[in-house]
């Protein structure tokens, strides 16, 4: 007989890290995780309690030192890198600031990150759980036909640095596993923003979901929690589609 067990959201001691805070994204996911009751740690450029440049591995590890000194019944960390950047001008256009821009921001403090906190796991004898987030566009090239609708349309250097982010996954989870870490990572499809999307570019890229609609921006975050929570304990390496299924 198989007995299905409930395992608890997450082990006591929990705190959580979420950098790219100041986001649609990570913004959210900090709602979500202060509402389940974890100490969080909102970091990011700028716009936080907390500006650090994150592109500085030494300045990530000073914060996370001081955030888990403040936190000394600590036993397990769940990090979140929500931090992302595109370009949307023309292809053939491209310039070297722009491909360096986009791949430290989507590639480089990811891997930063990785690092810095499983130094802090290590150290101090404690587990963890991560969560990178990428595209769909890491696997599937955008239907141009929905950008005459806006002027944000998804680059070849942004789907690029998102396919390298989810072989960092593989990576990291493949090296990371035996110390009792995990790694995984999340790929929105298009999430719906008032602010930003309008009904005809909605419309349009509606049509290309199986669901017929966006990617709400609530669903995407339950993904990430689940990925971050003891209920996904036996899952890693793995990147989560959170798309409506898009161009299936």
């Amino acid at each position: 007989m198989l007995v299905v067990g409930s395992a608890p959201e997450f082990p006591s001691g929990t705190v959580a890290v979420v950098l790219g805070s100041s986001g649609f994204l990570g913004s959210a996911l900090m709602d979500r995780l202060s509402e389940a009751g974890l100490p969080c740690l909102g970091v990011d450029m700028q716009g936080t309690a907390t500006n650090v440049d994150l592109t500085d591995p030494t300045q990530l590890r000073h914060m996370l030192s001081d955030f888990l000194n403040e936190s000394p019944d600590s036993s397990n960390v769940v990090l979140t890198v929500a931090t992302g950047r595109a370009v949307f001008t023309d292809t053939t256009e491209r310039t070297f600031d722009e491909i360096s821009g986009v791949l430290m921001t989507n590639v480089g403090i990811p891997l930063f990150a990785l690092n810095e906190v499983r130094r802090a796991c290590i150290d101090r004898g404690i587990s963890g759980s991560f969560v990178l987030i990428s595209s769909v566009f890491a696997k599937k090239v955008p239907q141009f036909d929905n950008y005459q609708f806006s002027e944000r349309r998804s680059s070849e250097v942004y789907g690029a640095s998102k396919a390298a982010l989810e072989q960092m996954v593989r990576y990291y989870a493949s090296v990371l596993g035996p110390e009792g870490l995990r790694v995984n990572g999340l790929a929105p499809g298009g999430i719906f923003d008032e602010s930003t999307h309008s009904t005809l570019f909605t419309s349009s890229y509606s049509k290309d979901a199986a669901l017929g609609r966006m990617s709400d921006r609530a669903e995407v975050v339950d993904g990430i929690f689940f990925l971050l929570s003891d209920r996904s304990r036996g899952i890693t390496g793995h990147t989560l589609a959170v798309d409506c299924g898009y161009r299936l």
